[in-house]
């Protein structure tokens, strides 16, 4: 797969995207894919919901893939549909892992039982378990809004730039249960 391909993955929704190791075996960089996506973007508006699509259903890989959240806010300021609304309350249901080491997701919804869903399931099997945040969101600090694919599950996620986010506030802990299961 060349780099054009894998820039065909971001704008097609992301089918076929390889791994880091893959990519750089075969002379990729995902950061030049996506570069190369927001240049598409620029000139159709139906890439960048594709994009959006493929960053919500493969954010965790993107993130991991690209491996610096600075950079990962720019490029997907850059390719996802651009937010134009108010500023908001914000939830994500995060590892306590990733809390404690400031690592918090850009993925967070304006429904906390979504919220509560991520924090008490997925991510309550990490070390530490689940934790729910809350946050407030002004408007700057909201790369994209929902896509079809979130309003199409009742996810209502949103991509946010978590360094800009402001009152932010642990409101649960989700106990790991495997922890339970070992007692």
């Amino acid at each position: 797969m060349r780099i054009a391909s894998l820039t065909q993955s971001f704008l097609s929704g992301g089918h076929d995207m390889p791994s880091r190791d893959k990519a750089e075996t075969n002379g990729q960089s995902w950061v030049d894919a996506l570069q190369r996506a927001a240049d598409q973007c620029i000139s159709n508006e139906k890439h960048r919901e594709n994009c959006l699509t493929s960053w919500v259903t493969h954010g965790g890989r993107i993130r991991e893939e690209i491996d610096d959240d600075e950079l990962l806010v720019r490029l997907l300021r850059a390719v996802l549909p651009t937010y134009k609304g108010p500023s908001l309350t914000v939830y994500r249901g995060e590892s306590e892992e990733r809390f404690s080491a400031g690592r918090i997701g850009l993925c967070w919804s304006s429904q906390r039982h979504t919220a509560e869903m991520f924090g008490r399931g997925l991510n309550a099997y990490y070390p530490g378990g689940g934790i729910l945040l809350s946050a407030s969101a002004e408007a700057k600090a909201i790369l994209s809004g929902p896509g079809k694919h979130s309003r199409r599950l009742g996810e209502e996620e949103y991509t946010i730039d978590p360094s800009a986010l402001t009152e932010l506030m642990l409101l649960q802990r989700y106990p790991n249960p495997d922890d339970h299961a070992q007692q």
